[in-house]
């Protein structure tokens, strides 16, 4: 049998991170959030999400790495990345 999946894109992968994410299969989902941003590195949202479970899992210098690059990317997001890294940089 023939699978006719095929290359997953960069927003699929991202909606996989966040099942994932929401069964509570971390690492799966840092996995998938990692391969989209593989696929494209100027995706925002998945270095967003990818930072906030990081900060979540207590993995602060990875978060903390993933919300320079959000506000590199999208500095109008500094209001939902700001937390992260406050709180990332005092642990």
């Amino acid at each position: 049998m023939v699978s006719d999946e095929g290359p997953k894109s960069h927003y699929d992968l991202y909606r996989t991170a966040r099942s994932h994410e929401a069964h509570g299969r971390y690492e799966e989902a840092l996995k998938a959030y990692a391969e989209a941003i593989e696929k494209s590195s100027d995706y925002a949202d998945a270095w967003f999400y990818k930072g906030r479970l990081h900060h979540r899992l207590n993995q602060h210098e990875e978060a903390i790495c993933c919300a320079e690059r959000v506000l590199a990317l999208k500095p109008s997001w500094e209001k939902h990345v700001r937390p992260i890294l406050d709180s990332s940089a005092m642990k």
